[in-house]
């Protein structure tokens, strides 16, 4: 695990060439450059980006000093963002801050194998995801139900759906269901914890890191100070919007060109 994510280590996650570390970028190399219409978290079109700062007194974990664990964005979203970019403008200068991510397809894979009964136990038992607060325009209580592990029509993995603060206290399941549901979730959790699954990499500012938040998860280790800078400016596209962009482009640079 070196400073700098090594390219091609996982499916679904790559770094982009460094690009300037000003707070605009993110979504001005993504609408101009890549021309990917960027998707806001809570606001709509009518905010094309968010930003991550350690705040003294935060409303979210992502703003708080302390490690972020390994999750995916908005889990409480019917239709969840597919793509995820984060442009580092400010690296904390110290120990912590450190990125996080891991290809959560892949370790559900790994616990279908090697414990096939927790698999099936989180690919069927349902969950309750949601988000309630205010934003800068609006109140919102968003809800959803799904598995931790949701499986398309042919039976393969379709996104995960993980993130700790946003599993609702609300455990609609039968009371003799809830022991093998949390036993599932230790063995998949101390699996996407192996060293082996996960790399940890510090983004320098004006890196641009983007995976696909269906199957990647990602976080950041702590111990940074509230003194201290570390500025995160993220965005989100749909995968929509990649596989149009790139049928565009293949159309008019030829076939099998990307």
């Amino acid at each position: 695990m070196g400073p700098n994510l090594p390219p091609g280590v996982l499916i679904g996650a790559v770094p982009i060439a460094p690009q300037p570390p000003a707070v605009a970028t993110c979504s001005d190399t993504m609408l101009h450059g890549l021309e990917f219409p960027c998707r806001g978290p809570q606001t709509g079109p009518s905010r094309e980006e968010f930003t991550v700062k350690v705040k003294p007194s935060p409303s979210n974990l992502a703003y708080h000093s302390g490690p972020l664990e390994l999750h995916a964005d908005l889990p409480f979203y019917e239709y969840q963002p597919g793509v995820q970019f984060l442009h580092c403008i400010v690296q904390y200068q110290g120990e912590g801050g450190d990125s996080l991510i891991a290809d959560a397809a892949n370790v559900a894979r790994q616990l279908q194998q090697t414990y096939p009964e927790h698999y099936r136990v989180l690919t069927e038992t349902r969950v309750e995801w949601s988000d309630r607060g205010t934003d800068e325009t609006r109140e919102f209580y968003k809800v959803q139900r799904l598995p931790m592990i949701s499986l398309d029509q042919s039976g393969e993995i379709h996104r995960i759906n993980l993130s700790q603060p946003q599993r609702d206290s609300y455990f609609s399941v039968p009371a003799g269901d809830v022991q093998a549901w949390y036993a599932a979730l230790a063995a998949f959790r101390d699996l996407m914890t192996d060293p082996k699954n996960y790399i940890q990499s510090r983004m320098t500012p004006g890196t641009i890191l983007t995976f696909d938040n269906l199957r990647i998860l990602h976080g950041r280790t702590g111990n940074m100070s509230v003194l201290g800078e570390r500025h995160v400016e993220g965005c989100y596209v749909d995968w929509d919007e990649v596989s149009s962009r790139r049928r565009v482009l293949e159309t008019k640079l030829g076939p099998g060109s990307l």
